[in-house]
């Protein structure tokens, strides 16, 4: 017969840095559900839970829970920049925390200690990468599902702002690359409507096209 460890293993599956984290979650959620008369763990306590996937979504519920009103929304922004459609991403840390308000630093912290987030070095940089735990978050959260419903606007006009940028930037900062007034008096305006904090490396590019268009003036 099939034991809760095999599926353990089976959902555990490659080496990544966020499965550890995740099978310690769902250890302790079957050891708090075992039975301790007949000292078992329990496989309906493994079903409730929805697996592995389903007690790191219970304890990320947990931990949002814990950070105030304001911490909760920066949390909101730094999660959102780290998924792409329905996968997740790896960032910089520096450049997460330049697209997210203040006391980003403190919260992406607390959201590391959680380990909702992993940060690790990529390759030769010594810059640090931050991603969320497990591809299952961004498949099993709902409170993230959610968020991503709600800002898909939001993160579309996010991710054309930034690809724009990063061409800019690739190409040498070619003044033909940056945008004509009325293109970015438009992403201004949306921008602001939707309440998007840009990086950096936006505010940079925006500040090209804006120069851009006051010389031909």
């Amino acid at each position: 017969d099939v034991t809760i460890v095999d599926d353990l293993i089976a959902e555990v599956g490659s080496a990544e840095a966020g499965n550890l984290p995740l099978l310690q979650f769902a250890c302790r959620t079957l050891w708090d559900g075992r039975d301790t008369t007949l000292r078992l763990l329990l496989r309906a306590t493994y079903r409730e839970m929805g697996g592995l996937a389903g007690a790191l979504a219970r304890h990320a519920d947990h931990a949002l829970t814990e950070l105030s009103p304001d911490e909760h929304r920066t949390a909101r922004q730094l999660l959102l920049q780290l998924v792409v459609g329905t996968t997740r991403r790896s960032v910089v840390r520096s450049q997460l925390l330049s697209g997210a308000g203040p006391g980003a630093d403190t919260v992406l912290d607390r959201l590391l200690s959680a380990r909702l987030l992993v940060q690790h070095s990529h390759g030769d940089s010594d810059a640090p990468i931050i991603e969320i735990a497990h591809e299952s978050l961004v498949q099993t959260w709902s409170g993230l599902a959610r968020w991503l419903d709600e800002s898909r606007e939001e993160r579309r006009l996010l991710e054309d702002l930034q690809d724009a940028a990063k061409l800019w930037e690739r190409r040498g900062r070619r003044t033909q690359d940056t945008w004509s007034e009325k293109d970015l008096t438009t992403a201004r305006h949306r921008a602001s409507q939707l309440g998007l904090i840009v990086t950096e490396r936006i505010q940079a590019f925006f500040a090209a096209s804006e120069q851009r268009y006051r010389a031909a003036r």
